[in-house]
C-alpha cells in the first residue's frame, strides 16, 4: 500500500513540476539521472524519485520529439532496450566526458545517444 501512495505522490509531483525544475546544464541534468539509478533496497527519497523521473520523462520526450520531427535519424535505440538502461547508458557516457556537462542537456543527450546507439552497424 505505501509503495502505491509514494508512486501516486511522486506522480502527482511530476504532473505539477515547474517548466524551470529540469532547466540548467547537462551537469544538472546528469545529477537528475543519477537519481533514477539509486538502491532499490534503501528507502526512497521523495526528492530524488521526483528528479529521477524527470530524467526518464526527459529522454523519453526527447526521442519522441525526434521521431516525430523525420528525418534521418540521428540514433538507432534497439526496440528492446528498457528505458533505464538508455539512461544508466547516458550518465556513464557523461562520466567519460566531462568536458560536455556544460552544454544543454539536449546537446548532450543528443550526442550521447548518437555515440551509444550509432545506426546502420
Amino acid at each position: 500500500m505505501s509503495k502505491c501512495i509514494l508512486a501516486l505522490t511522486a506522480m502527482a509531483m511530476l504532473m505539477a513540476a515547474p517548466a524551470h525544475a529540469a532547466e540548467g546544464d547537462s551537469a544538472q541534468f546528469v545529477a537528475m539521472c543519477r537519481a533514477s539509478q539509486g538502491d532499490p533496497k534503501q528507502k526512497a527519497d521523495t526528492l530524488k524519485l521526483f528528479e529521477g523521473m524527470q530524467c526518464l520523462r526527459y529522454i523519453e520526450g526527447f526521442k519522441e520529439g525526434l521521431a516525430a520531427a523525420g528525418g534521418a535519424p540521428r540514433f538507432c535505440i534497439p526496440a528492446k532496450s528498457p528505458l533505464g538502461d538508455q539512461v544508466v547508458a547516458y550518465v556513464k557516457w557523461a562520466d567519460a566526458h566531462p568536458d560536455m556537462l556544460t552544454q544543454p542537456k539536449e546537446a548532450t543527450v543528443l550526442k550521447a545517444l548518437g555515440e551509444i546507439y550509432p545506426c546502420g552497424k
